[in-house]
């Protein structure tokens, strides 16, 4: 059939085109239909010709492609749009349309693809890609994955809250966009040995928190793999330990603790012990060394003409005497004793006055 406006070269080529083609002219007029065109929209070739695009496309999106058509000049490229079309059957469908300026204005080339199947596929991608989102949300673990590339893609509700940031305004960042220096060069360590030995790697990490504290985490990647082995994306979950850490630190320091009372407890039963020891090395000593005393005393006081060397050892056996009571007496009145090492792996008590005078000294 001779279409005007185009010539039979034309025509050929249009209909050997595996693909639905449309021409119309200035008004917007259908003047052509390929027979793929014919098919889809299950119109008659008479009834397509001479038919305005209104009768096809519905609104709004007739309107809003035909401004820019009307902009489309002969050498711009072709625009695309995606609009509901309208079957013969009265059903729509979502078509697209590549649209081109013909030489000389006389008028648009369409090309027309059926895109609901896809769209459909397009939209059930999207649903489980929110019933997924929806999922990690749920997991109260920070949660987020990266491309090949090592670009954040995406992540849970509980890493926006560690981050403090929106995952929109984390999306494509790299580590080090994330995190301070020395943590995202050890993180892209671990990069690197995840990408030659794909498997699940684990490492304790301290990060900076928003409210000025640190927190520890241990850090688990792992790498996704296509069909082909390639490395499709990483996907890292942190797990917060700090209040573990904390309550074994704090746990340490109890038992510290406990064993220093516990040998404070041995130190006052061993004074307690050495003092009752003292009391009564007081009661059995004090009164016969008292008896050897007196009765000294009453020796010398009778032998008044004794010779110098005997007197000198009467004198000695006082003082002795009276040391060993002083002793006693400071046994007696102290309130603490210490132990020392005194010989074959026995201790000798001492007193604590004894110890500081000797430090003053």
């Amino acid at each position: 059939m001779k279409v005007a406006n185009v010539s039979e070269c034309e025509m050929e080529l249009l209909a050997a085109m595996p693909v639905a083609t449309l021409l119309w002219d200035n008004d917007n007029n259908l003047f052509y239909a390929s027979p793929q065109t014919v098919s889809l929209l299950g119109y008659s070739d008479d009834a397509l010709i001479g038919a305005s695009l209104s009768k096809l496309v519905t609104e709004p999106g007739l309107s809003l492609m035909l401004d820019q058509i009307d902009m489309l000049a002969g050498d711009d490229p072709p625009i695309c749009e995606r609009i509901l079309m309208q079957r013969h059957s009265g059903r729509t469908f979502m078509g697209e349309l590549q649209v081109s300026r013909l030489p000389h204005n006389r008028g648009c080339l369409a090309i027309l693809s059926d895109i609901g199947e896809q769209h459909q596929k397009y939209a059930l991608l999207q649903d489980r890609f929110a019933f997924l989102q929806a999922i990690i949300d749920a997991v109260p673990l920070p949660v987020f994955y990266r491309d090949s590339t090592g670009y954040t893609t995406g992540c849970n509700a509980a890493f926006e809250d560690l981050m403090q940031l929106q995952r929109e305004d984390m999306s494509f960042m790299t580590l080090a966009d994330l995190f301070p220096t020395d943590l995202a060069t050890e993180l892209s360590e671990l990069d690197i040995r995840a990408r030659q030995e794909p498997q699940t790697i684990t490492a304790e990490i301290r990060l900076p928190l928003a409210n000025g504290e640190e927190g520890e985490f241990i850090y688990y990647l792992s790498v996704f793999l296509t069909d082909d082995g390639r490395i499709e994306s990483l996907l890292s979950v942190l797990v917060d330990i700090t209040e573990r850490h904390n309550a074994e630190r704090a746990l340490l320091k109890s038992y510290h603790e406990l064993q220093e009372t516990r040998d404070e407890v041995v130190r006052l039963e061993r004074r307690s012990s050495a003092l009752a020891v003292a009391v009564a090395a007081n009661h059995e000593i004090n009164q016969p060394l008292m008896i050897a005393k007196g009765n000294l005393e009453m020796l010398l006081m009778r032998l008044d003409d004794l010779p110098e060397k005997p007197r000198k050892n009467a004198d000695r056996l006082m003082e002795s005497i009276t040391r060993i009571g002083t002793i006693l007496q400071r046994f007696r009145s102290s309130n603490d004793v210490q132990f020392t090492d005194y010989a074959d792996n026995t201790e000798m008590a001492i007193l604590v006055e004894e110890v500081e005078e000797k430090d003053n000294e």
